[in-house]
């Protein structure tokens, strides 16, 4: 079957020039769209947190997204999982993460008198030591003398933004020998669950989630990073491979 007659002539290049500014003013409105607007990035190039919800009662994204939004979380992205066993699925996405900002790290080490005034921290009450997991949700202090664990948790349930992870053995002494404790924090995936308890009922929300991951905003921006420069390199790969396959005259439109 013959989709074009044979002897005829089709002259295109009469109407180069219409489509040549077509695509030039294409390749323009392309440039102005990516320097004005704005991509829209996952969870792995801007950092935050997600979880996936299996609540035990029917539940739509709308009040998923209201019961986050008043939990004090901002632009969450609630997507539902299509899954046989949970068919009240969603997966929730935050831009928060646990990590403990500089400012409030130094304001944690005076409070237990790393770093604190004499007056406030005598000698029995000073610790040698603080360290902050990666997660921002553990707390490690090593004191000079025995710790007194009323006293720690008192000292640092006083610091706003940071919330003790609830039970009774928290903070506890992880290593008697050496005065060494472990005050455990709620992380951003903890306040998530409490803050959908409270607006949707325990009844709905299970007591813990399927899964959760966050990763922190210096991460993200590493990954976003390398992905820009590995697209790039592989250009610059793609268009040395069409300069020589392709005749040198055919080679810039290829490209």
């Amino acid at each position: 079957m013959r989709l074009f007659k044979s002897g005829r002539i089709y002259d295109f290049m009469s109407v180069r020039h219409y489509w040549i500014g077509f695509s030039f003013f294409l390749i323009g409105l392309a440039l102005v769209l990516l320097f004005m607007g704005k991509a829209h990035l996952g969870t792995d190039f801007l950092g935050g947190t997600e979880i996936e919800v299996a609540f035990t009662k029917p539940v739509d994204v709308g009040e998923v997204r209201s019961a986050v939004h008043r939990s004090d979380f901002s632009a969450p992205s609630v997507v539902k999982v299509d899954d046989p066993k949970h068919p009240f699925r969603y997966l929730i996405r935050v831009h928060e993460v646990s990590t403990i900002s500089q400012p409030k790290r130094q304001q944690i080490e005076r409070i237990l008198c790393l770093t604190g005034p004499p007056g406030d921290c005598p000698e029995e009450r000073r610790s040698s030591e603080v360290r902050f997991s990666p997660g921002g949700d553990k707390i490690t202090v090593r004191f000079r003398s025995t710790p007194d664990l009323a006293w720690v948790k008192t000292r640092i349930s006083a610091v706003k933004g940071i919330s003790l992870r609830p039970g009774e053995n928290n903070p506890f002494i992880q290593n008697a020998r050496d005065n060494k404790v472990e005050i455990q924090l709620m992380s951003k995936g903890d306040q998530l669950m409490a803050g959908l308890h409270k607006w949707l009922g325990a009844d709905r929300v299970p007591q813990h989630s399927l899964r959760t991951e966050w990763i922190g905003p210096r991460a993200g921006a590493q990954l976003r990073d390398s992905a820009i420069k590995s697209v790039a390199i592989s250009i610059v790969f793609i268009m040395v491979y069409i300069a020589f396959r392709f005749d040198v005259r055919f080679a810039p439109g290829c490209v």
